[in-house]
């Protein structure tokens, strides 16, 4: 288990780093150190990143074609086990490397591959790196949540607020996350394989708040009649899908979400009820309620 001040210091130590010429062929990547994971997206959403990246690359090596001294911001490489792993600059290396270059500048900074992993999914959130999707933004804060409780088996204490402003988000999530694992609710033997990340065994961020809205929903006993079991089935069938994609929504989009499920569920259920149930699948799922009518 590593501590936030240690995160922090590794990354502040590639802000004060000298830069130096490296060879090329000596760098190499882990995948645990790339935020950036096309398979932690939607199939809708996947396209978007992959042309979002190739067409960064085309024009990287066009401008390295151009001006043949050029170079981008330095590469952000630790030195792990005497090895150079690439923390942030996986698209300047694939340009480099594109574009028939043999060095580049780079910052060289020592480091366990438990630390590189946390610091990869902070550097990849600074103005330094590409902008993230939602879905990768949420997995990379609730990475160094989970190193922060070690493993989920310890209460990460005060650092809610710290995390959401070191990765731009809503403070809401994380507080919430906090509360999961402050409480004991994340059981990651409780995730299947395709759930779990498969270098760390953390269940990812999207399975865990399906799961504690499922918690809060509660289970259906048998002694209820039929009609009672079949809305309540509904009613969790649907707060998953609900929560799954309204994770993009804010405001004016998530309101409309809302009123489209009362046309859908509205003959079942009380309307005031119906927002309140999503209302509270929300917050268990670590969502601001922004919805508005505006």
């Amino acid at each position: 288990m590593i501590g936030l001040h240690t995160i922090n210091e590794a990354f502040d130590a590639f802000k004060t780093a000298k830069p130096e010429m490296v060879a090329l062929v000596t760098v190499q990547c882990d995948r645990a150190l790339q935020p950036r994971d096309v398979s932690l997206l939607t199939k809708s959403e996947r396209p978007q990143e992959r042309n979002g990246r190739k067409k960064q690359i085309v024009g990287m090596v066009q401008r390295l074609s151009n001006s043949p001294r050029m170079m981008f911001d330095p590469l952000y490489l630790a030195r792990i086990d005497g090895a150079l792993y690439v923390v942030d600059g996986h698209t300047r290396l694939d340009a480099y490397r594109k574009a028939g270059r043999t060095h580049a500048r780079a910052v060289i900074v020592p480091m366990s591959r438990e630390v590189a992993v946390m610091v990869s999914k902070i550097v990849n959130t600074t103005p330094r790196a590409r902008e993230l999707q939602t879905r990768m933004t949420n997995e990379a804060w609730w990475a160094v949540l989970w190193q922060l409780s070690d493993n989920g088996r310890s209460d990460p204490g005060r650092v809610a607020r710290t995390i959401a402003e070191r990765f731009g988000v809503n403070k809401d999530r994380p507080t919430a996350a906090c509360k999961w694992l402050r409480n004991g609710w994340v059981d990651p033997e409780a995730f299947p394989p395709e759930q779990r990340d498969p270098d760390s065994g953390r269940p990812f961020y999207s399975a865990v708040a399906l799961a504690m809205h499922r918690r809060f929903a509660g289970e259906v006993t048998h002694s209820e009649d039929d009609a009672t079991r079949n809305l309540a089935t509904a009613l969790e069938r649907f707060a998953t899908q609900y929560i799954k994609v309204a994770t993009k929504y804010t405001g004016r989009q998530r309101y409309r979400a809302r009123m489209l499920a009362l046309d859908r569920i509205g003959q079942q259920t009380d309307a005031a009820e119906m927002l309140q149930f999503l209302g509270e699948c929300e917050g268990a799922a670590g969502m601001p309620d922004e919805a508005a009518p505006f």
